[in-house]
């Protein structure tokens, strides 16, 4: 029966010390304490439990630096492409009977073995006549020509010439219309 009472005794010392007990340990947390249980012919227990700590560990924590995001959207690039206005050339005089003497002329045609390429068009739409020449160094040029429609009905007749280096077509001019009279 003491012994009961012993059990019981640290029992109820455990639960008030927040621990689980066995008669032969008392568990303190998750650590196992050992006890030492004394019983005399009274009903009477006295109890130590003895516990050693360990040391105390010295724990630095610093902080990490805040670190602070901005966000910034990438600027909006517009980007607008202009084409190069056509070149352009002149028909002067722009209008006339047949074979009316006109000159065909015009600046920008400039590289290596630069060269003037002219062809008419009727009213149609149909090519049928063409002329051409060599430009100058700084570019310009100038082309003599007459206007012939071999049975053509009067209206306007679109001039389109293109300038063209070492061969190779390098760009066209924006076309120049001649009113046939008739």
């Amino acid at each position: 029966m003491r012994r009961n009472t012993a059990t019981t005794l640290i029992g109820i010392l455990a639960a008030a010390a927040g621990c689980t007990s066995k008669a032969s340990q008392v568990t303190a947390g998750s650590s196992l304490v050992p006890t030492t249980t004394e019983t005399t012919e009274t009903t009477l227990v006295e109890t130590t439990t003895t516990s050693t700590a360990a040391p105390a560990a010295t724990t630095t924590s610093t902080a990490k630096p805040a670190v602070k995001t901005t966000t910034t959207a990438k600027p909006v690039v517009k980007t607008t492409t202009t084409a190069k206005p056509a070149q352009t050339f002149t028909i002067s005089p722009s209008s006339g009977g047949n074979n009316t003497a006109f000159t065909a002329s015009g600046t920008g045609c400039k590289g290596a073995e630069a060269g003037i390429s002219i062809t008419a068009h009727d009213p149609s739409g149909t090519a049928f006549n063409g002329d051409g020449g060599a430009a100058h160094a700084d570019g310009t040029w100038r082309i003599p020509m007459n206007f012939y429609a071999a049975g053509g009905a009067a209206g306007r007749y679109k001039y389109v010439a293109s300038c063209t280096i070492g061969g190779a077509k390098a760009f066209t001019y924006a076309p120049q219309y001649f009113t046939f009279t008739g």
